[in-house]
């Protein structure tokens, strides 16, 4: 067997563990199994969009944003909070939301580790997502 033969068959088997272990985790290999789920509170959300919570609540009595969800709580009806969807929305209607301009190189990223398998790019690009 040859050095090709051999490295793809360890890519195979790389690709195998890693289905493996999304399977694992999420029940599921498909991307919307991996979706972030999380909802945050109108002063999270404040914080991650750059604006106050007063703006966000302004926004959505003024019509410049859905509604939030709601939920009843016993006999209240509370806010259930923001998906990342609905932030990114409102980073768009505030004009906050970061743009790559199409003619920018991306930007690219290294992390120098000892073992793998530890999830720090993971980490990484989901704190990337969410804060950017």
């Amino acid at each position: 067997m040859g050095l090709m033969d051999t490295l793809d068959q360890c890519i195979a088997a790389g690709h195998e563990m890693t289905k493996a272990i999304a399977v694992a985790q999420f029940n599921d290999d498909s991307p919307e199994a991996r979706k972030i789920t999380r909802r945050w509170r109108v002063g999270e959300a404040a914080d991650l969009i750059g604006v106050s919570s007063q703006a966000i609540r302004d926004a959505e009595k003024a019509g410049r944003l859905p509604h939030p969800d709601m939920e009843m709580r016993g006999r209240v009806e509370q806010r259930v909070g923001y998906t990342i969807e609905q932030i990114n929305h409102m980073r768009d209607v505030f004009g906050t939301r970061l743009r790559r301009p199409n003619e920018s190189m991306p930007p690219v990223i290294g992390v120098a580790a000892h073992k793998g398998g530890v999830y720090k790019l993971l980490y990484q690009s989901i704190w990337l997502k969410i804060s950017l």
